[in-house]
């Protein structure tokens, strides 16, 4: 089984903020399996949904930060890598009036517009 320490969530919505303090694997979480997603430094590992690159998130203070440019379809960032068995585990900060959740087994692609019509979502 492949794990992962989900330290932010594998999708996101506009305006939510993630953050760890503490963004590092102990000894034993690494001989475990586990797998940091962020590293507390850079947007390095995720993408936007249906595309190759990333916009409208940014690192500060060791917390992925979402500037708030989605809506309804758009803003949300996926992991670079995909993952079919896995446990979550993350830590995230909302700001006032937000609204964002984790989606997981989300599906990209033409057909698809948004990652709402293929994930569950946790909020």
């Amino acid at each position: 089984m492949k794990k992962i320490n989900l330290l932010i969530p594998v999708l996101f919505m506009f305006s939510m903020l993630s953050c760890s303090t503490d963004n590092k694997l102990s000894r034993a979480e690494k001989k475990e399996g586990w797998i940091l997603l962020f590293d507390g430094k850079t947007t390095e590992g995720w993408k936007n949904f249906n595309d190759y690159t990333i916009s409208g998130w940014i690192v500060e203070d060791g917390c992925l930060v979402g500037l708030g440019l989605g809506g309804d379809i758009g803003g949300d960032i996926v992991s670079a890598d995909e993952y079919d068995n896995f446990i979550l585990k993350w830590d995230w900060k909302l700001g006032p009036h937000g609204n964002s959740g984790v989606m997981y087994h989300v599906l990209e692609g033409e057909k698809y517009h948004a990652p709402y019509e293929t994930g569950p979502e946790y909020q």
